[in-house]
């Protein structure tokens, strides 16, 4: 905007912009895990006219209450040195211009703790081609908050291992056992099983390999003769 001049007059010209509120460009994971005792950064990046401030906020109480992190006012969070204590909490980034504000998704953390694993290792088993079930069982302790259980198999003497879709489960409890439960087939025949544990973060942790011995299932090769009609006392033809 410019006022008219003539001579004698001083012009003043006045540059009007406009701004735009901040808009999320990067969400931050909805969930997030790290082992105890180590750091882990949560991203969350918004775009606007200004730049928008950021304000990291942290909840200890399922988001009912939620508090400013002081200091944290850049697009990353770090988490220092985390604990187990810190195994649940929520984080959310507030991004603010002249133009307004924008909140980020929530992230809950999980912290893990080291699984140990327990004394009672799968034990090797016989089964028989495509008749029965056979059963792997190991147990472990530790970890903290959710652990997940599940069982791999190598066909190959270990040198790979496979996940087995549908064996996962959980446990909230220090102690914890899995088993898996199968009819072998014939074609499983040396394959070895050993079962996982994973909780947050954490590296996860491995039983024992055991082995299946699958037997063939008897079949008849030679069928008895035709039926005999034979004297009192006279011997029969071999069957």
């Amino acid at each position: 905007l410019a006022a008219a001049g003539g001579c004698g007059q001083v012009v003043a010209t006045t540059t009007v912009g406009f701004g735009s509120p901040p808009v999320m460009s990067i969400q931050p994971p909805l969930d997030t895990g790290v082992c105890k005792n180590n750091n882990i950064t949560i991203t969350a990046i918004a775009t606007g006219s200004p730049t928008p401030s950021v304000q990291w906020q942290e909840s200890t109480d399922n988001g009912a209450t939620w508090n400013d992190l002081p200091g944290e006012s850049n697009t990353s969070l770090t988490l220092v040195n985390v604990g187990t204590n810190m195994n649940g909490r929520k984080y959310r980034a507030i991004f603010t211009n002249l133009c307004g504000t924008v909140t980020s998704s929530i992230t809950t953390l999980a912290v893990g703790a080291p699984i140990n694993i327990g004394n009672v290792p799968p034990a090797s088993v016989s089964g028989c081609d495509g008749f029965g079930t056979v059963s792997f069982t190991a147990d472990a302790n530790g970890g903290n908050g959710t652990v997940y259980m599940s069982w791999q198999y190598s066909a190959d003497g270990a040198a790979t291992w496979i996940d087995i879709p549908g064996t996962t489960t959980t446990s909230l409890i220090g102690n914890f056992s899995t088993t898996y439960t199968f009819t072998p087939t014939i074609g499983q025949n040396g394959y070895l099983f050993r079962a996982k544990f994973a909780n947050g973060g954490c590296d996860a942790s491995f039983s024992n390999a055991a082995t299946l011995t699958v037997l063939q299932t008897p079949t008849v090769v030679i069928d008895p003769m035709a039926n005999q009609t034979v004297c009192n006392g006279v011997s029969t033809n071999q069957v």
